[in-house]
């Protein structure tokens, strides 16, 4: 799935220079994200005069993985996972926006994104195919409750991963 940067926007989630590196290392964002990106981080910061980034600006990179860690000169490991959370956490909210109104396909999509996102431990519980972990015994229960419970579930672990990424930047 692609995501604009705008997306962050949207979501009131911020990003910088190691957001977009995962974002194109993971395949979720383009060249011209970047190229965007380096542009209006030029016009916030009139005083930069980086190389790097007013090549990125140009688009005269062909490395825009390595010009990136350039920038951030900091190691990949450093900050990946929780830049990854974060790129989950608005994937997630593109897609209740676009299938909120359609809980089966919501359902559906968010199985996806579960698995494009190698299958995290913390989504099983709103994953429809997945066994129940809270003690619920979803044959006891109408389809269209056990929808709505699996919905309920997505939306509390939305509610708590935008605080697991705040906490974590607050660090």
């Amino acid at each position: 799935m692609k995501i604009t940067l705008n997306t962050f926007k949207v979501h009131y989630v911020n990003y910088d220079w190691k957001t977009l590196y995962v974002g194109l290392k993971q395949g979720w964002i383009n060249k011209i994200e970047v190229m965007n990106y380096a542009i209006e981080y030029l016009m916030n910061h009139p005083g930069i005069q980086q190389e790097e980034i007013l090549e990125l600006a140009w688009g005269d990179k062909d490395d825009i993985e390595e010009t990136i860690l350039n920038i951030i000169r900091v190691e990949e490991n450093s900050f990946y996972a929780i830049e990854k959370r974060k790129w989950r956490y608005v994937i997630l909210l593109e897609v209740k926006s676009k299938y909120n109104d359609h809980a089966t396909e919501l359902l559906g999509k968010l199985a996806e994104v579960y698995a494009d996102m190698n299958y995290p431990e913390d989504m099983e519980g709103f994953i429809h195919y997945q066994p129940s972990h809270n003690g619920c015994n979803p044959h006891l229960y109408s389809y269209e409750k056990n929808i709505n419970r699996l919905c309920n579930l997505f939306q509390a672990f939305l509610v708590k991963e935008k605080q697991n990424i705040q906490n974590s930047l607050s660090l």
